[in-house]
């Protein structure tokens, strides 16, 4: 399965409050290009990835991470790891919660 890194941008960008041009302007790239990134329709390279979650103030690993399937099992003898890995869980059970709120599906406070 890809990386939808796409949604995953639309998703925190519109989670946070801004808008699709001042992320662009943010990041150094056109308006059109981001939306092409946030349909799946383009794929930013690493350089332009960074600066998009440097716009979006989050850690470009964890844009990568949270973009990944769910079912991905990640291993890694690390502690440091396991709590970034739990964090990334717990963001992506938010992105899903988000989502059915956007889509009307909950109504959960």
């Amino acid at each position: 399965m890809p990386v939808d890194i796409g949604k995953s941008i639309r998703v925190i960008r519109q989670a946070k409050g801004v808008q699709l041009k001042d992320v662009a302007a943010a990041a150094s790239i056109s308006s059109p290009f981001l939306t092409l990134v946030e349909k799946g329709e383009r794929h930013p390279s690493l350089e332009v990835l960074r600066r998009i979650a440097q716009a979006l103030e989050i850690p470009v690993e964890a844009l990568i991470l949270i973009s990944q399937p769910s079912d991905l099992c990640m291993k890694t003898t690390s502690a440091s790891a396991e709590r970034l890995i739990a964090s990334v869980e717990q963001l992506a059970a938010a992105e899903d919660s988000l989502r059915r709120q956007l889509k009307g599906e909950t109504h959960e406070c």
